[in-house]
């Protein structure tokens, strides 16, 4: 049974597999629901971790286990090179994601990897920018929602810019 936690974001609600965290969903509607006890340590370390995180206390979350389960390759490879390249208050664009990925010219690509990604805060999707603006940011709450992960890890967003960020 999932669990769903308050955070500064609102309810998230966090599931898991034997393997990892397989989904994180932000703004979810409904009560609380903590992690019992028959759960893996590794989901009690990643709850708290998140919620710590999401409550100011910055962490790297690349060492909390995730399950893409039946993803596409791709899409698993982009969300593994963004979660192992960049830390908290990191930025990039899309392209050099899909460069760092060893795809160059897959910027687009790279963009609905982040749509689809299954563990936003754990696969730090909101660290993505366009090259001509923030991007966007398909959680609920869209880009308010972005600019408050990025704010949370000392980064300003701007709607217009060369990066997005101030």
């Amino acid at each position: 049974m999932p669990a769903v936690v308050s955070t500064s974001l609102g309810m998230v609600l966090i599931d898991w597999t034997s393997a990892g965290i397989c989904r994180v969903v932000p703004g979810v509607a409904g009560p609380l629901c903590p992690v019992g006890p028959e759960a893996p340590s590794f989901v009690h370390q990643a709850v708290s971790d998140i919620v710590d995180h999401l409550a100011g206390n910055v962490r790297n979350l690349r060492d909390i286990p995730v399950d893409f389960g039946d993803a596409p390759p791709f899409f698993k490879k982009i969300w593994t090179v963004l979660r192992n390249n960049s830390n908290p208050g990191d930025i990039m664009t899309y392209g050099q994601l899909a460069r760092a990925a060893g795809s160059p010219g897959a910027a687009r690509a790279a963009g609905s990897s982040m749509r689809a990604n299954p563990v936003p805060v754990i696969v730090p999707c909101h660290r993505v920018v366009g090259a001509s603006g923030p991007g966007g940011y398909s959680a609920p709450g869209g880009l308010d929602t972005k600019r408050h992960l990025l704010a949370i890890e000392g980064v300003a967003l701007r709607l217009s810019g060369r990066t997005g960020v101030k």
